[in-house]
């Protein structure tokens, strides 16, 4: 009985070491918050929001449940960290946490040619999304980003 306890707590330890080595030792997925009547966020972000090559898209996820149509714009601070860095950024959008996300413009990819770069991309066409996500996604083999920080702005239409 007590050897069939011990290996029930082994599996389960091995089970937690498993997922939790699963997960990217980096980044990090943030969150930030428009409240009602405010068209604004700020994200400083830090050591852990280092993007490579071989990560699963790093996003920010702003919940903006406005009830006007808006056009967005956000600007990111990017840093190389190492290699030769290239990051594709693309802001998405959803009206419910039901829906699949939806492009809003291009992808824009940054190629780390300068230790530090910031970038500013404008969505011009109004929209009635209630939640946003940028995502960053390493495309350069052996490199490194870190993603410094993130303002975004809803401009009310």
């Amino acid at each position: 009985m007590k050897t069939n306890i011990r290996n029930i707590i082994l599996v389960f330890f091995l089970a937690l070491f498993t997922i939790a080595s699963c997960k990217d030792a980096d980044a990090q997925d943030r969150t930030t918050y428009l409240h009602p009547g405010t068209t604004y966020t700020s994200v400083t972000l830090g050591a852990s929001d280092t993007i490579s090559n071989n990560d699963t898209i790093y996003w920010v996820l702003v919940e903006g449940l406005q009830h006007y149509p808006t056009t967005q714009t956000y600007v990111v601070h990017l840093d190389s960290v190492s290699g030769a860095p290239a990051v594709s950024i693309q802001l998405q959008g959803r009206v419910s946490t039901l829906e699949a996300w939806t492009n809003i413009g291009s992808a824009k990819t940054w190629a780390g040619t300068t230790a530090d770069t910031t970038i500013t991309f404008a969505n011009t066409t109004a929209n009635r999304y209630r939640y946003y996500k940028i995502g960053f996604d390493g495309t350069a083999t052996a490199n490194k980003i870190l993603v410094n920080s993130l303002e975004f702005k809803l401009w009310l239409e």
